[in-house]
C-alpha cells in the first residue's frame, strides 16, 4: 500500500473525513511501592501525567499518520467548552488534524483517565455526558460536512454512543457518502444497527458481533467460525458491501453478502489493546482511499494493511496512533 498514489496522470492526495464521538484519554504514570492504611488498595505515587487523543480523534489521528504529509484528515464532532476542550484542540493541531467540533457549554468532554503503575493498568475513572447535540450543533456539522465532503475520498463514522451519532446523523452520513459515490466506514456501538444500513463498511470487534447477533436473532453463537457463518446473512439483511469483524490476536474476518474470510493478526508481545479498533478502521480508510476509485478496493489487501497497523498499536502502551513509515507492506 502506497499512500499517495499515482494513477497514471497525478498523484491521489487523500482527504478523510471522521464523525463521531471525540475523547482525551489523560494517563496518570506512577509506582505503587505499598498498600494504603485507608483501605486495602495500593498508594500510586505520581511521576508523570500524558495525554492522548481518543475515540473519533484517535481514529483521526490514526489516519492523519497512516496517510502522507501532503494528505489532510477532517474531525468533527462535539466537546464541552472546558479546559479538557482546549487540551484536546490543540493536541489535534499538533497532529496535522483539521477539526470542525461543536462547543456545548452544559456538556463535558470526554474524558477517560487511567492510572497506570509498573507498567500495570490500575484504574479507570469516566467524565463524560452521553446526551444528544444539541439541534444548533447536529445542523451546524451537517452544513460543515456538506461543505467538505465533495473533496473527501473516505468518510469514518466513529460511534462510542457518547451522543454525537444519532441515528438521524448515521443515516444523513451515510446517504451524504452514497450522494458523493465515497465509502463510508463505521465502527459500530449497540445492538441496533438498523441506523447504519447501506454503509460500505462496518467493523464491529468480536464481542460486539456476538452480542448483537445473540440479543437480535434470539440465538447463541460464540465461535470465529460461527460469526462467520451467520455475518453474509448480517452483510445481507443491512445492505453492507463489507462486513469486517475484528478477531484480536486471530485477525479480521471479511465478509460480504455471500461468504466470509479470514485474514491472520500479525504476532505480536501485545502490551495494551486499548484503541486498536481505532487503528484498524482508519487503515481501511486510508487504504480505500488510496485507489482510483475508493468503492473499488481489494479487501484482503486493505486487510493485511489493517492487521499490521492494529500490530503496531497493541505492541504499545496507551492509546497511539501508527505512523505509516512502521506499517512495513509488500
Amino acid at each position: 500500500m502506497t499512500v499517495e498514489r499515482c494513477t497514471g496522470k497525478e498523484w491521489i492526495v487523500l482527504k478523510i473525513l471522521v464523525y463521531g464521538d471525540v475523547m482525551l484519554d489523560c494517563y496518570y504514570w506512577g509506582e505503587a511501592t505499598r498498600i494504603s492504611p485507608e483501605a486495602p488498595v495500593p498508594v500510586v505515587n505520581l511521576e508523570e501525567v500524558t495525554y492522548a487523543l481518543g475515540g473519533a480523534a484517535n481514529v483521526a489521528a490514526n489516519v492523519s499518520s497512516l496517510s502522507g504529509p501532503n494528505d489532510e484528515c477532517i474531525l468533527m464532532g462535539v466537546a464541552g467548552k472546558d479546559h479538557e476542550a482546549t487540551v484536546l484542540s490543540s493536541m489535534l493541531r499538533d497532529n496535522g488534524i483539521t477539526d470542525y467540533l461543536a462547543f456545548e457549554r452544559d456538556r463535558v468532554t470526554t474524558v477517560k483517565a487511567r492510572i497506570v503503575a509498573g507498567g500495570q493498568h490500575m484504574l479507570r475513572l469516566d467524565n463524560e455526558d452521553t446526551g444528544p447535540l444539541y439541534n444548533k450543533s447536529a445542523n451546524a456539522l451537517r452544513s460543515r460536512m456538506n461543505q467538505v465532503v465533495g473533496d473527501c475520498r473516505a468518510i469514518i463514522i466513529s460511534d462510542y454512543a457518547k451522543g454525537a451519532v444519532s441515528e438521524q446523523m448515521a443515516v444523513d452520513i451515510i446517504r451524504l457518502g452514497i450522494a458523493n459515490e465515497i465509502p463510508v466506514f463505521v465502527d459500530p456501538k449497540g445492538n441496533d444497527w438498523s441506523k447504519y444500513a447501506s454503509a460500505f463498511c462496518v467493523t464491529p470487534n468480536r464481542k460486539e458481533f456476538i452480542e448483537y447477533y445473540n440479543t437480535n436473532y434470539n440465538a447463541e453463537i460464540s465461535t470465529d467460525e460461527e460469526i462467520a457463518i451467520v455475518a453474509p446473512e448480517i452483510a445481507g439483511q443491512f445492505n453492507w458491501t463489507h462486513l469486517c469483524v475484528t478477531l484480536g490476536d486471530r485477525g479480521i474476518m471479511v465478509a460480504d453478502d455471500v461468504e466470509a474470510y479470514f485474514y491472520p493478526a500479525e504476532e505480536v508481545e501485545v502490551a495494551d489493546v486499548s484503541g486498536a479498533g481505532d487503528t484498524v478502521i482508519a487503515a481501511f480508510a486510508v487504504d480505500a482511499a488510496g485507489i482510483e476509485d475508493p468503492l473499488t478496493v481489494d479487501m484482503m489487501y486493505a486487510a493485511i494493511f489493517a492487521n499490521r497497523a492494529a500490530a503496531l498499536a497493541v505492541s504499545k502502551l496507551g492509546t497511539v496512533a501508527v505512523p505509516y513509515y512502521e506499517v512495513e507492506y509488500d
